[in-house]
């Protein structure tokens, strides 16, 4: 503003100049301390110009910094929770897989502690049977489930034999009374990621009594509830650990009412009962009406 009330100071001053008699040397000053606020109201004009595109600059970055910041919150965020619900579903995994192991162990220990054996001596030689046959190292017996066990010889008053799983082995040991002991070495995880460390690896000649061997909980076949709801419309509340605590020996046997899935959550309209759940490797989605029986997999 100061440049303009001068510019216009300065043209007036040339146009009263002009309106007398003046020299030449004064016109030609005049018409250069015009060019010169002319240039500086130019520059300022500019400066000004730049003044305001600088500042939208900066409010766009500012802008698009902001919404590059919740995009990238947004996108943690949702890892952190894929991340979570797959490491709840390695969870499961494991717990089957730990439960399968145990359940293994105590058919191949109860069948090793069942077997007969009996030891004779003939004129100083010591004969030893197994289910009255030689027992000889290498010999296989096949447990009521199917698991193949093997007779891996004598010393002292034990007897040794072992198990061998693609996962586990489990090396056994009975004295000829039948009270037998089982050593378990876990050669994989329970799952990605999740070692089997809540079963103590032992090995020769630690040993673990039979009697302590207890699947943790039934076991569950591969069947893992991945998420249940139970609502209508846009409520819908998460009963998944309640739904978990249904599964018996690998199936769900109830009715999808409120009753079974921790009370109503919104009254007066129709309920449906929706999960997600592996089976067999496989992931299936199901929905069920409210009342409906649920009877999976």
């Amino acid at each position: 503003m100061k440049f303009i009330f001068g510019l216009w100071i300065v043209l007036s001053l040339i146009l009263l100049s002009s309106c007398g008699d003046q020299s030449s040397s004064n016109k030609e000053s005049s018409k250069k301390a015009l060019e010169i606020l002319v240039e500086q109201a130019q520059n300022e004009a500019k400066a000004r110009a730049e003044k305001v595109r600088e500042d939208e600059e900066l409010s766009r970055l500012t802008k698009m910094v902001a919404e590059k910041r919740v995009l990238m919150e947004e996108d943690l965020s949702a890892k952190l929770k894929k991340n979570e619900a797959k490491r709840e579903i390695l969870l499961e995994i494991a717990s089957i897989e730990m439960a399968r192991r145990q359940v293994i162990v105590s058919e191949v220990n109860e069948c090793v502690a069942s077997l007969n054996i009996a030891r004779s001596s003939i004129n100083e030689k010591v004969t030893i049977k197994i289910n009255n046959e030689p027992a000889k190292e290498g010999r296989v017996f096949v447990s009521p489930a199917g698991f193949s066990i093997t007779y891996t010889g004598k010393d002292g008053d034990y007897y040794y034999f072992e198990m061998i799983d693609e996962s586990f082995e489990v090396k056994l040991k009975r004295t000829e009374k039948g009270f037998c002991f089982a050593a378990v070495t876990h050669k994989k995880e329970l799952a990605e990621g999740i070692p089997a460390e809540n079963i103590p690896d032992t090995k020769l000649p630690t040993f673990t009594s039979a009697k302590r061997i207890i699947p943790a909980r039934p076991f569950q076949e591969n069947f893992v509830v991945i998420a249940a709801t139970y609502g209508a419309g846009h409520i819908h509340r998460d009963v998944r650990d309640i739904v978990k605590s249904k599964i018996q020996y690998g199936q769900l046997r109830f009715s999808a009412h409120s009753g079974e899935l921790g009370g109503d959550p919104i009254f007066g309209q129709v309920k449906t009962f929706y999960i997600k759940y592996l089976y067999q490797g496989k992931v299936y989605e199901k929905s069920f009406s409210e009342g409906s029986p649920v009877l999976l997999p």
